[in-house]
């Protein structure tokens, strides 16, 4: 069972974000672009691709989604993510129960979306003080997705999927209250949607 990972999306502003974990872990490879480097004493600092590092620290986002062929895993082990990265195709064991879907990083070799080098040294002044960033929220945006159903066209029908700009996902930090303006526009958010007063509790308030 996947425990302490938050599921939900929420609305801000009208703008509809993902709930995701940050995992940080140590690669084998040599990083030849911008990465984050562990100093001897612990501390984060970011490097640029004109300085090539042994072992760099690569960030992963996370997502409690479904997992399918063609996406990218993380395992989860005795309470704890391991460093044990797997690309899902049709010859490999999915276990919805111990890899969470990784949805962004800045490891290369994946081929996803990334953080903006903004975000990175946010995360690392954070980190070198004490306060490590383990969660955040990931912008979604609404697309057409058409599709047949019993013989029938729906033309109309949407679906999210992440924002990703420039080959960047979109970040915000996670808030912990909200304003009266901010509640009443997530409210109407919901009604919008058609929400029942049980979906939105379960969905949008944390």
């Amino acid at each position: 069972m996947k425990k302490n990972f938050r599921e939900k999306t929420v609305v801000i502003n009208n703008k509809t974000y993902h709930y995701s974990k940050i995992v940080m872990l140590q690669s084998n490879s040599l990083a030849t672009d911008i990465h984050i480097h562990k100093e001897s004493n612990g501390s984060l600092v970011l490097l640029h691709h004109t300085v090539c590092s042994k072992n760099p620290q690569h960030l992963y986002f996370l997502s409690p989604d479904k997992i399918c062929v063609g996406d990218w895993v993380i395992e989860y082990q005795k309470g704890d993510f391991i460093g044990e990265v797997h690309f899902i195709n049709s010859e490999y064991k999915i276990a919805q129960n111990i890899q969470y879907k990784i949805i962004a990083s800045t490891d290369n070799s994946l081929n996803l979306p990334k953080p903006s080098n903004l975000f990175l040294q946010v995360y690392i002044n954070a980190f070198n003080i004490g306060e490590k960033i383990e969660e955040c929220l990931v912008q979604m945006e609404e697309v057409y997705q058409p599709y047949y159903e019993n013989n029938e066209f729906h033309k109309n029908a949407t679906k999210y999927q992440f924002k990703i700009t420039k080959r960047e996902i979109t970040i915000k930090k996670v808030k912990g209250s909200w304003n009266r303006k901010e509640i009443l526009t997530d409210i109407e958010s919901a009604i919008i949607k058609g929400l029942t007063l049980a979906e939105y509790r379960d969905t949008w308030i944390q």
